[in-house]
């Protein structure tokens, strides 16, 4: 029982991934604990609720789709409208390319990998948890003889944000990132810049080999990719730290994703 309470909070994070990905932060979705009430606790089972609408699995393509044509039959067997199938595994192929992988998993290589010129990028404002986190996994990807580029969101570009009287000055921010940096990696060549746009230096310099992201830019990483191929650049390894979207999951963020459908819904009535 330890073991599945483990698994389940992991996979609620890798799911609540998964639905900001595809922009569907209100999916509703339940993982099902083995029991009498389902016969053995079978995903075919759970999946016999009239509630269920979608089915969500990791396993391989046609062992999902055979599974699925078993649960519509027994579902209109029952008088209840087919379920749609949400493969975790067809996801991940469509939102990440062979250029993207996750750093956690990175344990799978003998020697993690790393490079000679890295990129990242954000405001960094008040230096917390989760930028810690990114500017710690991006000194990680870079070889001590290589060199680290972070892009500090200039202060023109954060007017618009909630609060943005009280977000420090680039210079502040641009400070706080070398300090830690020095500190975390000592040794560690990095060059802090202001960027006036949301790609940086990356999008225009040739010389990156890869870029660090958490979960909910990869989209920004993969449109920097685009860019770098109009001008003939390789494209970037992307490396992405995961469950980052995860700390943002709470009612507030809710709150503001309904209150967000509720106005689109009335602009389009």
């Amino acid at each position: 029982m330890g073991r599945m309470r483990h698994f389940v909070s992991d996979l609620y994070a890798q799911l609540w991934d998964s639905a900001c990905l595809q922009d569907k932060r209100l999916l509703d979705v339940r993982v099902h604990l083995p029991g009498e009430g389902f016969k053995g606790g079978t995903m075919e089972e759970a999946a016999l609720s009239p509630q269920v609408s979608i089915v969500m699995t990791e396993r391989h393509e046609g062992d999902a789709q055979q599974s699925l044509q078993r649960i519509n039959a027994r579902r209109a067997a029952c008088g209840l409208a087919a379920a749609s199938l949400l493969s975790l595994r067809q996801v991940a192929e469509q939102a990440y390319d062979d250029a993207c992988y996750y750093l956690e998993e990175d344990y799978g290589h003998e020697e993690p990998l790393t490079f000679n010129s890295v990129a990242c990028g954000g405001t960094f404002d008040n230096l917390h948890s989760g930028h810690k986190k990114l500017l710690t996994a991006a000194a990680s990807c870079c070889k001590l003889s290589g060199i680290l580029t972070v892009g500090v969101t200039a202060d023109a570009m954060l007017t618009s944000k909630k609060l943005s009287h009280l977000i420090d000055g680039s210079a502040a921010r641009i400070a706080a990132v070398a300090s830690f940096l020095d500190d975390i990696r000592p040794g560690l060549r990095h060059r802090v810049v202001v960027i006036d746009d949301p790609f940086g230096p990356p999008a225009y310099e040739p010389e990156f080999e890869a870029i660090v992201v958490s979960s909910e830019t990869i989209k920004g990483a993969h449109k920097i990719n685009s860019m770098r191929a109009e001008r003939a650049f390789k494209p970037l390894k992307v490396a992405v730290t995961r469950r980052t979207e995860a700390a943002s999951l709470c009612s507030s963020t809710l709150r503001n994703c309904i209150a967000a459908q509720q106005q689109s819904q009335q602009q389009h009535q």
